[in-house]
């Protein structure tokens, strides 16, 4: 074959294509990571939630909350665009169901109220994506994220008990 017959060109093709799955999979392998790393300090909130006895012990779980938000949830907001959010979905809405439930969680000990997907949302104020947007959970990681939070049993309760046992 020579180069009368196109194959230089279809070989720059195959690069070209070879280059972005290349990208493709490095992005999703770095939002995996950073996913992960949600997972694990939400997970530390929720733990330091359980033990809070004090209304100081609640404030330092929401700072650590902030902590996430800033650093971890930025990690997550950078390699996202709005077009890409349901693309790598699996890469990164373990850790983003995660948040959901620690702050959903801590919202419900200082309220006894509900936390709602528009004041998930308000606080990522500053957090911006790929294309310099707003960042926001969407209505699916929410409604995962709020509900993952009822599935344990206290006290011989049911569904939403262990949540109820804080409340007061």
């Amino acid at each position: 074959m020579g180069e009368d017959d196109g194959s230089p060109c279809v070989a720059a093709e195959f690069e070209e294509y070879a280059r972005r799955l290349d990208e493709i999979n490095e992005r999703r392998e770095r939002l995996v990571k950073a996913s992960r790393d949600v997972t694990i300090q939400s997970k530390k909130v929720i733990f330091a939630i359980h033990r809070a006895t004090t209304p100081q012990a609640l404030a330092a779980a929401a700072q650590q909350l902030a902590s996430l938000r800033s650093h971890h949830i930025t990690q997550v907001a950078r390699e996202l665009s709005a077009e890409d959010y349901w693309r790598f979905t699996r890469a990164h809405t373990w850790g983003l169901q995660e948040y959901v439930e620690a702050a959903s969680f801590l919202h419900f000990r200082q309220t006894g109220g509900l936390l709602t997907l528009a004041q998930v949302n308000g606080a990522f104020e500053g957090v911006t994506d790929r294309d310099g947007r707003t960042f926001h959970v969407h209505a699916a990681d929410y409604v995962l994220g709020v509900r993952m939070g009822g599935k344990g049993k206290v006290k011989g309760g049911g569904e939403g008990e262990r949540w109820k046992s804080f409340g007061s």
